[in-house]
């Protein structure tokens, strides 16, 4: 089994480095010392049940659910190449119950928890790196990735086509996330406003170093233009935000934040799933299911007002008219007859 493992990881030739990165860390602490004594013909779900039970119970530090079904991922995964070449007759992790992984619950900002931030980070020289994710949704990685070619100031639009990735060797720019990711933001006035203003502050750094200036065409970079580290960028936000007062939460849930309130301002889900980098706007419904039920209550009432504010003022409802002629169904519960009576005025708000 650990020979097979090896040569499944070598013969991956076109993953993403994040992802090659998880691969290698499964096969290396959990499936070779769990898994890798055995057949890769003898092995059994009983075999795999066991090492999920392990990573459950804490045998292994810092594991639990989460690692069990990132594991499991890749183990099936191995399995499938293995099948495929007939090396086995089945895939035995099909045959694992996985325990349920309920996705965390996300949290989110309020407006005048960003503005609080905001205001409070606002002499910080990384200030319009967290105003950019704020407006417009995009990803720690892209945002850092971002040059100033694929800014558009005048015409108010981002392209993210590149990302900053940290696959163990340090920082470096690779594509984005998936082919989805790879798309056009738009960008408000006052955000075009907030880069004009880093630009010339960037530009006083690049003076100041000199030729020690390393000009990678980046718009959010070290003092000296080198790449930011992501954790950096992670450490650096949360450092900020305990400054500010405002309630702690994820650098991730900056992107949380804004596709929630857009979906809560009533900007259709498609756009926000553009906006995101989503492959399908059905992911984007999965992960904010918290905002559509008030969407749809908002759409169910304005539906109603605009079908009320165009109906007669006179009209009296169906069993209204039945009540005044003898009928014996009642009104509804807590109104008279005549209090149901239907008035454009009523319905106004």
């Amino acid at each position: 089994m650990q020979r097979f493992l090896d040569d499944w990881l070598r013969g991956k030739r076109n993953l993403r480095d994040t992802t090659r990165r998880n691969y290698e860390t499964h096969v290396r602490r959990y499936l070779t010392p769990a898994l890798g004594h055995y057949r890769l013909d003898a092995l059994r779900a009983d075999h795999i049940d066991t090492l999920y039970n392990d990573l459950m119970n804490g045998r292994y530090t810092g594991t639990g659910t989460a690692t069990v079904h990132h594991v499991h991922r890749t183990l099936r995964s191995a399995l499938n190449t293995a099948l495929k070449r007939r090396l086995i007759q089945w895939n035995p992790a099909l045959q694992v119950e996985l325990p349920e992984h309920r996705r965390a619950e996300t949290t989110v900002w309020e407006p005048q928890q960003i503005a609080g931030f905001l205001d409070a980070c606002s002499h910080h020289r990384l200030y319009a790196l967290f105003h950019v994710l704020t407006f417009t949704g995009m990803r720690r990685g892209e945002a850092i990735g971002t040059h100033w070619k694929d800014v558009d100031l005048d015409r108010g639009h981002i392209t993210v086509r590149s990302q900053v990735i940290d696959a163990g060797a340090g920082p470096k720019l690779g594509a984005p996330k998936t082919h989805a990711g790879a798309r056009v933001v738009p960008i408000d006035a006052a955000t075009v406003d907030v880069l004009r203003e880093h630009r010339e502050r960037q530009q006083r750094e690049r003076r100041s170093w000199g030729d020690g200036y390393v000009d990678h065409g980046l718009v959010f970079a070290r003092d000296n233009g080198d790449l930011l580290r992501p954790d950096a960028v992670t450490h650096l936000f949360i450092d900020l935000v305990r400054k500010a007062g405002v309630p702690v939460i994820r650098l991730h849930d900056l992107r949380h934040t804004h596709a929630s309130l857009a979906l809560a301002a009533g900007i259709d889900v498609k756009i926000v799933s553009a906006r995101l980098g989503h492959s399908t706007s059905a992911i984007t419904r999965d992960l904010y299911m918290h905002v559509v039920p008030e969407l749809a209550r908002t759409a169910a009432d304005t539906i109603a007002a605009a079908v009320a504010y165009s109906r007669k003022p006179d009209v009296v409802p169906m069993w209204s008219r039945q009540a005044d002629e003898g009928d014996e169904r009642a009104p509804p519960e807590g109104k008279t007859a005549g209090q149901a009576v239907s008035r454009q005025g009523d319905l106004n708000p």
